[in-house]
């Protein structure tokens, strides 16, 4: 199996045991390149990292350019034909701000060890230039972000592709060299030179961000050899909604990582299963609505196939699941 370069920025230590449980299984087909905040500690980091034998680089940066300084830093050195860029993301996701999109986006590309190995099968067998979450992968209709955009496009001599899509929180894989093509020692001075004038955590504004731009043009890049979804497995949820059954007959469900769920279809629909059930017919979720979890139970059906037994409602929506 051909191993695969892993980029992470943890700038957050308290998640440092989340991301060594996911890595620690994949040290055999996987480089580690961890880059780390020049400002902070590190120890406990440091010291659970020691653990694993694939660490490749370990380089320190300032705290600039979110994420996206020590990846383009680090990118030159990679010679593995696919590298993954995944980062320490706390934030919540969505329109409850319920969703807990870190793990959506690791569990899509370094969930478990097959996830990772149908990962590299798939970009070998499309030939593509990069995948991400499915949900997460938006298309940029124009932002407050694209006079920036443009300038690094022009920085990097990249043509706007016409599917102009980007992976929203910024983890994702692609192929080194298509990546290093627009990112590299010519081009690379002039972004952190951007980049340098962004520091601590940056929000968005009504003048646009550097950092925010170089996310979106990481998408372009990818999508100039396809950028496409993360194969993943699913179950499937048997729709009981007379309103919906004629649109959708089913909602496909992703189970993560971290025993957290979320709807294919619309990533809103975001819990967690109850994992004290030794019922295999049965499935359990607390759905998480506003500002109170909803427990609802699901009865098999049909192989990977479940129905609602009591009929969860969110009266919010008057929608039945």
């Amino acid at each position: 199996m051909q191993k695969i370069a892993i980029l992470l920025w943890l700038y957050h230590e308290d998640l440092v045991t989340e991301f060594v449980d996911l890595l620690n299984p994949l040290q055999d087909i996987s480089d580690i390149y961890l880059g780390l905040c020049k400002d902070n500690d590190n120890s406990k980091t440091l010291s659970q990292f020691n653990n694993l034998n694939n660490i490749k680089s370990i380089n320190y940066y300032s705290n600039i350019g979110a994420d996206l300084y020590s990846f383009i830093n680090t990118l030159p050195n990679i010679e593995t034909e696919y590298f993954i860029k995944i980062h320490s993301k706390k934030s919540l996701w969505g329109v409850n701000n319920k969703c807990n999109w870190r793990a959506m986006l690791l569990d899509s590309l370094i969930g478990n060890r097959d996830t990772l190995i149908d990962n590299i099968k798939y970009m070998n067998k499309y030939s593509l230039g990069s995948i991400g979450c499915r949900p997460l992968i938006y298309k940029d209709v124009g932002s407050v972000h694209s006079y920036k955009v443009n300038d690094i496009c022009q920085i990097i001599g990249l043509d706007h592709p016409k599917n102009n899509l980007f992976v929203g929180g910024n983890m994702f894989m692609g192929r080194t060299k298509t990546y290093q093509n627009y990112l590299n020692e010519n081009t690379i001075e002039l972004l952190n030179n951007l980049l340098e004038l962004e520091c601590g955590k940056i929000k968005e504004n009504k003048n646009g961000t550097y950092s925010h731009a170089l996310e979106r043009v990481l998408g372009y890049i990818g999508n100039t050899q396809n950028l496409k979804s993360c194969p993943f497995h699913t179950f499937r949820i048997k729709v009981l909604d007379n309103q919906l059954v004629n649109k959708i007959k089913y909602l496909h469900i992703r189970k993560m990582y971290n025993n957290e769920i979320y709807c294919i279809e619309q990533p809103n629909l975001y819990g967690r299963v109850n994992d004290d059930s030794k019922d295999s017919e049965i499935i359990q979720i607390f759905w998480k609505h506003k500002q109170q979890e909803i427990l609802a139970t699901y009865q098999k059906i049909s192989q990977n196939t479940y129905i609602n037994k009591i009929h969860l409602t969110n009266r919010a929506n008057d929608k039945v699941y």
